[in-house]
């Protein structure tokens, strides 16, 4: 599913205009600045790792490489466990398990078992347990890997909630897809090289700006979003990203516009009133 987010920029043009002729500049000069501006803040405001509009010095650094680690743990939770904020029994448990050194459990009846199969876990020789017998999959691939993660995933925000169970006879079972270790890695790697593409979708607007993002979301800038940028006469700004799946994205967006806007007129204001103002491309010097 795609989702499209617009925003109302109408009266943000009209500021940056005025600002524009306030300090005797070319439009174009102005768009570009406050379009650097707004999708840094709509990056900040993009998860993993979403913060609150960064201080300028700061906003390369430290807060969005957490949201880099962040990303990249929260993939690894949901496929192979970690802790959760839930007092559900088996919160901790993945959505895939490595075999290791588990095997399985020489069936009695050859043929006749049954749905389920038993497991000697490798990590606790002593403990057996029985499994779903088709979620045995050593040799699993990326894509059918991926489409057992699909089934699970909350369609809204991508994530992996409480591991289910199944009641198979007598027995229950996690619907966990068990799988070799280099399976597993394959499709961890698979995963977290898509970390930032939220974010991405936005990089290739900053980039006409002037501005090159941390190379894990600059990668995605070609795939994920689209830019059409003119800064000369005439000037306009379009940018887009694509196949957004976070919750209240629209509101995110709608406020960093809305952020700009109020940044716009104190700066517009702050000129009026022979005060000093940064506006990145120039300092206008305070009038005695």
């Amino acid at each position: 599913m795609q989702f499209t987010f617009t925003a109302n920029t109408a009266l943000l043009e009209d500021r940056l205009h005025k600002l524009a002729r306030a300090v005797g500049v070319a439009p174009g000069v102005v768009i570009k600045e406050e379009a650097r501006g707004i999708l840094r803040q709509v990056i900040a405001l993009t998860p993993p790792g979403r913060t609150k509009q960064s201080a300028e010095d700061k906003f390369w650094g430290v807060k969005q490489a957490t949201g880099y680690a962040l990303g990249r743990a929260a993939i690894k939770s949901d496929l192979f466990g970690g802790k959760r904020r839930s007092p559900a029994r088996y919160s901790s448990i993945g959505l895939f398990q490595r075999i290791g050194s588990s095997t399985q459990v020489p069936p009695r009846n050859l043929g006749r078992e049954g749905q389920t199969v038993g497991v000697n876990l490798g990590w606790e020789q002593s403990k057996r347990i029985r499994i779903y017998r088709k979620f045995w999959r050593p040799d699993a691939g990326i894509a059918e890997m991926t489409a057992f993660h699909k089934r699970y995933q909350n369609p809204r925000t991508g994530r992996v909630g409480i591991v289910s169970q199944s009641t198979i006879g007598r027995w229950k079972v996690q619907d966990q897809m068990w799988v070799s270790d280099s399976a597993a890695n394959r499709y961890l790697r698979h995963l977290q090289s898509r970390v930032g593409w939220a974010k991405g979708g936005w990089a290739a607007g900053l980039i006409a700006t002037g501005e090159r993002p941390p190379h894990w979301i600059a990668r995605h800038a070609a795939a994920a979003g689209t830019v059409r940028p003119n800064f000369g006469v005439n000037p306009f700004f379009y940018a887009t990203a694509r196949a957004v799946k976070i919750p209240n994205y629209q509101n995110m967006v709608n406020a960093a516009v809305a952020t700009r806007e109020r940044i716009t007129q104190r700066k517009i204001d702050r000129i009026i009133a022979g005060k000093a103002v940064n506006l990145g491309f120039m300092v206008v010097e305070a009038r005695a």
